[in-house]
């Protein structure tokens, strides 16, 4: 021992003497030679500092009797101090003690306990003690301009802390009062030392340690106590504050190093599971069941989760809960959702699932089919109820126990979805469910189409062909269904013309299961060729089509009345009426006055017509460009060699000059992207298609007839078994030079009833 620092023994040992008033002291050092100089009768003894004290020493290598002398005579003194290096603990009688004085603590807490005890210990026979010191040093180096606080703070506590745990062992109630404190610290309550205070006492000379007891007491309790303590704490503060314990977070998600409240716990639970934690502590965390704690979070989880679906179920009466589902904050759904996946995995606690099971109508298998089902039957019971497949878009459906409100129009749309298959992340619709809707329900197809069409069939069986009118209903069909003439009718709109190009309402597979049943797109144009046909029949017998006004055919057909209705029809401008009308006049009499009426001239188009207005064309380009001109303009045949392109009002146009039935001049605007154009029949269409779309000036004629070019020879050909390059030319159109040898064999060979007015195999040459 350093002689500053035996010094410094000393001077503390006369503050406690002067401060306790003890007579006796007894003190511990580290080796005998530090005990003998402590007492030494020098200039360095003990009795400098304390002259009314007679100072003695004992060691071990003195005999007993010796050892027993000096004793006795520390006893029979009135201020003695008597030092010692390990001899004055177990098995030696130690006169009274008012003092034990630890220059440096033992390692041997059952030395401490001893040699504590002669401290508290009371005398034989009577005596007015009532407490005894047990003293540690506690020396603070403090540097130049260091602040005491800072000393205190890199100060040692480990001599304090040993003597202390020592006594501890012997004091239930010192063990109970630090292990609180620690506690307290971990709950955030830590600071209020008071009960440790009656036990322990600072006492002070200069420096005055009152503001930095805490501190200290705060050290010593930090190295009295095990961390376990003050995780008590803090579990206890989470537990009143949530009600359960903490998770163990991932390590990706907490926010610090190290561990956590998490990770305690579940070092607490897994102790409790290998049977190695400590009864006391398995006491202490028994005793916060109440207020949240639990051995297995998981399970309770689970049955709180159980409980919050439960309870949602029998509030809104519903035996699932979609994963979305949110209710007062707490996500209900996704609680379904792992409650079934875990009974899937067989990870359910058996309580969880009797609480689920308790729930009316809950099932744990094929959910989705059982919803799906109880839909489908909803569905079925509207269609019954209330006459109508498809329900309105707005219509809620709020009575099918155990499933939540859903909107009925929005449900079936989503099976055509899943039927179709139309969305990858739908699974499809299984045989199962398609097999439903295509028996159970009533004229049911996966699209509005098919299903009008079945009803249009139906109808057709019924009351047979050419007996369903515009006007048809059918009262005992379902109401979006009933109206099939109105429907038949729309289906005519929308193949006729200029519609069935533009517009996908009618599709062509659609328009094909319609002509088989007997469907055409214009009735008035199937008509007027079952007229012609019969005209020339008649033609044929009796050599002219003149035919008396009451003539009636052997089916009962008024072909007089309508051979009167043709020929009073005012002088057509539209291609398809002038292609009847030059059709017409190929019929022999046609001509004439049947009523010795007319006086008008009527010249049939004739070979001649073509060869007159070739000649005025310089090469066979040419020509099949102002073909093209009159074949989508309106014009006739035998108005091609009297057409010029000119300007007028500064618009060019297609003139043509005054003809029969046609006052003045006919200007047809043309396109400016027409003029430049090559001629090919499509791009020609839709270029005039689009001069007529643009505004012009009303003196200027609208002759176009703007109907899809397929349309327009289809109704006078045969065209059910034409080829795909035909086909397409026709509807498409294409340039001359694609209209080959075979394909103009073909069209003419699909002519049967029309009798063009001009010389087919001239026009097709002069085109090809």
């Amino acid at each position: 021992m350093l002689l500053t620092e035996h010094v410094s023994h000393q001077v503390a040992l006369k503050h406690l003497q002067e401060y306790s008033k003890c007579k006796k002291i007894l003190t511990f050092h580290r080796k005998v030679k530090d005990a003998e100089l402590f007492v030494e009768h020098g200039p360095f003894g003990i009795e400098q500092h304390l002259p009314a004290f007679k100072s003695f020493s004992v060691k071990g290598a003195l005999n007993t009797e010796v050892r027993k002398n000096i004793l006795k005579e520390f006893s029979e003194s009135d201020f003695g101090i008597v030092s010692n290096a390990k001899c004055l603990t177990e098995g030696v009688d130690v006169p009274e003690i008012d003092l034990v004085y630890f220059s440096h603590p033992k390692k041997s807490t059952i030395d401490i306990a001893q040699a504590v005890g002669r401290a508290i210990r009371k005398p034989r026979g009577q005596s007015s003690k009532r407490c005894g010191y047990v003293a540690i040093p506690l020396f603070l180096e403090r540097h130049r301009d260091e602040s005491l606080e800072a000393a205190v703070a890199r100060t040692d506590f480990t001599n304090i802390a040993e003597v202390i745990n020592s006594l501890r062992d012997h004091d239930d109630e010192l063990a109970e009062i630090i292990t609180d404190l620690r506690v307290a610290k971990g709950r955030g309550r830590g600071g209020n030392y008071s009960p440790l205070e009656g036990r322990i006492e600072f006492i002070t000379g200069e420096i005055k340690l009152d503001a930095l007891k805490d501190f200290i007491l705060a050290e010593i309790v930090d190295q009295l106590t095990p961390s376990w303590d003050e995780w008590f704490g803090q579990l206890i503060n989470y537990l009143e504050s949530h009600g359960r314990a903490p998770s163990i977070e991932g390590r990706t998600t907490r926010p610090n190093a190290g561990q956590t409240l998490g990770d305690w716990c579940g070092q607490q639970r897994t102790k409790y599971n290998l049977r190695t934690l400590s009864d006391d502590r398995l006491s202490k965390l028994n005793s916060l069941v109440t207020i949240g704690w639990s051995w297995d979070p998981i399970k309770d989880r689970m049955i709180e989760m159980s409980q919050r679906v439960r309870d949602y179920c029998d509030e809104f009466e519903l035996f699932h809960i979609p994963e979305s589902r949110e209710h007062n904050g707490v996500k209900v759904g996704q609680d379904c959702k792992t409650l079934r996946q875990s009974f899937a995995a067989g990870n359910l606690p058996q309580e969880a699932k009797d609480i689920l099971e308790s729930v009316k109508g809950w099932v744990w298998q094929d959910i989705d089919n059982v919803i799906w089902n109880l839909k489908f039957e909803r569905y079925k019971r509207a269609v019954k109820e209330d006459n109508i497949i498809m329900p309105s878009r707005d219509e809620i459906i709020m009575d099918v126990r155990g499933i939540e409100p859903y909107n009925l129009g929005n449900w079936i749309n989503q099976q055509v979805t899943r039927y179709f298959g139309t969305k990858t992340s739908v699974r499809y619709l299984t045989d199962y469910e398609t097999a439903r809707f295509e028996t159970e329900i009533p004229f049911w197809a996966w699209t509005a189409w098919d299903r009008s069409f079945r009803a249009y069939k139906t109808a057709l069986g019924r009351l047979g062909e050419g007996n369903v009118k515009v006007n048809t209903i059918c009262e005992d069909f379902p109401e979006d269904l009933k109206f099939v003439g109105r429907w038949l009718s729309k289906q005519r709109t929308h193949c006729r013309g200029d519609n069935f190009a533009k517009s996908s309402k009618l599709e062509i597979q659609n328009l094909l299961l319609l002509e088989k049943t007997g469907f055409v797109c214009d009735p008035q144009t199937t008509e007027w060729h079952q007229t012609y046909n019969e005209i020339v029949s008649y033609a044929r017998s009796h050599n002219t089509s003149k035919i008396p006004q009451d003539f009636v055919t052997e089916d009962g057909q008024q072909l007089g009345q309508r051979v009167g209705t043709l020929r009073s029809k005012k002088e057509a401008t539209d291609f398809d009426s002038i292609l009847k009308q030059l059709t017409l006049e190929r019929l022999p009499n046609w001509f004439e006055n049947w009523s010795d009426k007319r006086t008008v001239d009527y010249l049939p188009a004739s070979d001649a017509h073509v060869l007159q207005f070739s000649k005025a064309f310089k090469d066979h380009k040419e020509l099949s460009f102002f073909l093209v001109y009159a074949i989508f303009a309106g014009i006739r045949l035998s108005e091609l060699h009297s057409m010029k392109i000119t300007t007028f009002s500064g618009i060019k146009v297609i003139e043509i000059p005054k003809s029969r039935g046609v006052a003045g001049f006919r200007r047809i605007p043309i396109h400016k992207n027409l003029l430049e154009i090559s001629p090919k029949f499509y791009k020609t269409k839709a270029a005039l298609k689009k001069a007529f779309a643009d505004k012009k000036p009303k003196h200027l004629t609208k002759e176009i007839s703007d109907t899809s070019l397929h349309l327009r020879f289809t109704e006078e050909l045969n065209c059910q078994t034409l080829s795909y390059k035909l086909q397409k030319l026709i509807i498409y159109g294409g340039n001359p030079d694609e209209w080959n040898k075979n394909l103009i064999g073909e069209l003419k060979a699909k002519i049967d009833t029309v009798r063009y007015s001009v010389n087919l195999d001239e026009l097709f040459k002069k085109i090809s």
